[in-house]
């Protein structure tokens, strides 16, 4: 079996300011359902919007939804998200007994940081909105976070629609990448045959990680340039597949568009002949 993993803001989910291929959608699901394919959504959403972007967008099914950047996995039942219990108690192992509101007390009076709404934290997700982001003030955090002797995973990412930063503040072994890793091992799926699929910095461990990955047509250049560093420092430059288009079929690179492009070209899904 395959597996397909894709963000959603801006990757699946065509709510961006690029323009998208009406067919792409479609097409994705007509392709999911000719093809066995195991679909994971993986994103920094929380269940109660993945359920909502699923009816909104009408979405194909997914088997599963890695959510809060990588610190809750679901399974998609019924129209219902059930909490996968095992990676839960995986990764809190990392915190050793703290919690979020520790790292909230360690991080009070930084006036760059502000905490995000009770509704988008979780016991191993604290988050917040960040004015700017620089060495000085990674560095102030990392120092503040380390003499709470725990271990964690910083994650900066900016919404390109809106110029907003965010920071995300997670058990080490929470991520998109490692999560993902956790189903597909629990799935028997080998990593030649899994596609990820990304727009944005929360992504970029992800597209990195030796997968085939695809980096949407309508990312930015600022996150394009990173992941092109990040693939060269890693050696995985060849895993990733920046899609141009196939005009043919009307797909012009864009959010499903440019997951369909890089399935075909990674063979997920069989490639289309031209006409």
């Amino acid at each position: 079996m395959k597996c397909i993993a894709t963000d959603l803001d801006r990757t699946l989910l065509p709510n961006g300011t690029a323009r998208a291929s009406k067919q792409a959608l479609p097409l994705l699901k007509k392709e999911l359902a000719t093809h066995p394919t195991l679909l994971v959504f993986v994103t920094g959403r929380y269940d109660t919007l993945i359920l909502k972007a699923i009816k909104q967008y009408r979405l194909p099914r997914p088997n599963y939804c890695i959510a809060n950047v990588g610190t809750e996995i679901f399974t998609y039942t019924r129209g219902k998200l059930l909490p996968l219990t095992t990676w839960t108690e995986r990764i809190s192992k990392d915190w050793k007994g703290k919690t979020r509101h520790d790292i909230a007390k360690a991080l009070r009076n930084l006036p760059q940081l502000t905490e995000q709404e009770p509704r988008k934290l979780n016991p191993h997700k604290q988050s917040y909105y960040a004015t700017t982001w620089n060495k000085t003030l990674e560095n102030t955090i990392r120092n503040r976070l380390d003499k709470l002797k725990i271990r964690y995973h910083l994650t900066i990412s900016k919404d390109t629609t809106t110029g907003k930063r965010f920071l995300d503040i997670t058990p080490k072994s929470a991520t998109k990448e490692t999560a993902l890793n956790y189903l597909l091992k629990k799935e028997g799926i080998k990593k030649r045959d899994t596609l990820c699929c990304g727009d944005s910095g929360n992504d970029l461990t992800m597209l990195t990680s030796g997968h085939p990955a695809v980096l949407v047509k309508n990312a930015s250049d600022e996150v394009r340039n990173e992941l092109i560093r990040l693939a060269k420092k890693k050696n995985v430059l060849r895993t990733l597949y920046f899609p141009k288009g196939i005009p043919e079929l009307g797909l012009n690179g864009n959010y499903a568009a440019g997951i369909l492009e890089a399935a075909y070209h990674f063979g997920i899904f069989n490639k289309k002949k031209k006409h």
